[in-house]
This record gives structure tokens, C-alpha cells and sequence, in this order.
């Protein structure tokens, strides 16, 4: 069996060489922030994102606005807040910026079309690779916390993306929709996002759950004492099994060979 530990130290080999290609991608294609204009000029940089990916006291101070004012923020300006807050040891500020990134590239997409969807500059492929390589992280950190998922699903449901006067979503695009296009697209899979964190939550506040989950986490190692270290492990998975089908809910469990 395979631990929830060992499978995220391997996760983590790869993860600082391919977060810092995207985010110089991200940084070089969208993150000068784009004043995008329907007339096809080029797009002038955003000191936000300029700041959000400076490396000083100028990056925190520009994570603090992004949260103090979500939704006017576009998708990729959210996800360089969610590393930013990541790294403070801010795990709520980084898992709601993270899933609210998620949901604003659906809805700017749908109110700012891009000027070539479905092709290697369409915006999604950025997005996507933001949303894997900071997902990785940030997915273990909030997912194993029951009060900090929780707070995360109540921001979530209280979160309301707003299209301002000078709003751009970070590309160039054919022309301006409605937001109520945007709220429509992503209106269902929010709320199905929601819902499925519901249960996750419930089963973190199981005592016996939770203390099985961490009992996974402890490094198995190849010493002396590795083979009662993995039957300890097997043992806390079949207790989140047991406990997983009692409450009638799919979780950690189900992911786990």
C-alpha cells in the first residue's frame, strides 16, 4: 500500500521545477495582467501581477489586497495570491483564492470569449496548468482540516465575481458578454464543488477518522521498524473505510490503493 505520505514526497521531487515554469509562463503570457481590448493591441502590464510575483514585502502587501477584494480579481492575479498565501502558512486564504481562481477563468471565459479558443493560446492551458501545479500543494494542506475547509465552503458560497469599468480577465478577447453569462457557467459546478467538500468535512470531524488519516501520513521508512509501521497504516485504512462506509460518504478512502 502506497501512503498518503509517500505519495506526496514524491509529488513534491517534481513540484517547485514545474510551479516555477508555469508561473513564468503565466507571468509572461497573462500575468502582465492584460488591459485586453477587443481591437487586438497588445496588452499593457498590470502592476498587480507585477507585484504579486515580485519576491519582497511588495508580494505580501499585494496578496492582503487580493483578499481583502476577491471578486474584482481575475483568475490568474487569484492563483499568484494562492501561492503567495500557500507560502505564509495561510492555509484558508490559499485554498478559497485557489478554488475561487478555478471558477473565475470559467466565468471570464464566458464573458470575455478569447480571441483563439480551443488552441495552444487559448487561456484554459495556462489556467489548467496553474490549477495542477498549485493544486498539488494546496489540496493536501486544506483537505486534511475540517475547520479550515469549512471556512473555505462559507467564503466560497459568500464569494461573488463582479466585472468593474476597468476589469480585464488577463487575454485578449472578441468582445464583452453579460456577467450573467459568467454567473450561469459557473453557477452549477460551484455549487457542486461545494457539496462535494460536504462530506470530506463531515468525516474530518470524526475523531477516529482523523486520527486514522494522520496514522497515514507517518513515513513507513525501510528500518527496523517499517513492517509495524505499515500494518499500522493498513489497519488506519480500513478504519477510514469502515468508518467512510458507516457515514454512507465517499472520501480518502476511495482514493487510496
Amino acid at each position: 500500500m502506497k501512503s498518503i505520505s509517500r505519495t506526496l514526497a514524491v509529488l513534491k521531487v517534481h513540484q517547485f521545477r514545474i510551479e516555477l515554469m508555469v508561473l513564468c509562463a503565466a507571468a509572461a503570457l497573462f500575468g502582465s495582467g492584460c488591459n485586453s481590448k477587443p481591437n487586438g493591441l497588445a496588452p499593457e502590464n498590470h502592476p498587480l501581477s507585477l507585484q504579486l510575483t515580485a519576491t519582497n514585502q511588495q508580494a505580501f502587501h499585494a496578496c492582503e489586497r487580493v483578499i481583502a477584494h476577491p471578486e474584482t480579481v481575475n483568475a490568474v492575479n487569484l492563483y499568484f495570491a494562492a501561492r503567495i498565501a500557500l507560502n505564509s502558512q495561510r492555509a484558508e486564504d490559499a485554498g478559497f483564492l485557489f478554488f475561487a481562481a478555478r471558477f473565475r477563468g470559467a466565468f471570464d471565459r464566458a464573458v470575455f470569449p478569447p480571441l483563439e479558443p480551443d488552441s495552444g493560446n487559448d487561456p484554459a492551458v495556462l489556467l489548467g496548468a496553474l490549477r495542477q501545479s498549485l493544486g498539488s500543494a494546496i489540496n493536501p494542506v486544506v483537505m486534511r482540516n475540517p475547520e479550515v475547509l469549512g471556512r473555505i465552503v462559507n467564503r466560497l458560497k459568500n464569494w461573488n465575481p463582479r466585472v468593474t469599468a476597468d476589469y480585464n480577465p488577463g487575454w485578449e478577447y472578441v468582445t464583452v458578454r453579460s456577467p450573467v453569462d459568467g454567473h450561469e457557467a459557473t453557477r452549477e459546478p460551484l455549487i457542486s464543488l461545494i457539496k462535494s467538500f460536504e462530506g470530506p468535512v463531515a468525516l474530518l470531524h470524526n475523531a477516529e477518522y482523523s486520527a486514522a488519516l494522520r496514522e497515514l501520513e507517518v513515513p513507513q521508512g525501510s528500518d527496523a521498524g517499517a513492517q509495524e509501521r505499515r500494518n499500522r497504516a493498513q489497519a488506519a485504512l480500513e478504519t477510514i473505510r469502515r468508518i467512510e462506509r458507516e457515514m454512507g460518504i465517499d472520501g480518502f478512502g476511495s482514493m487510496i490503493q
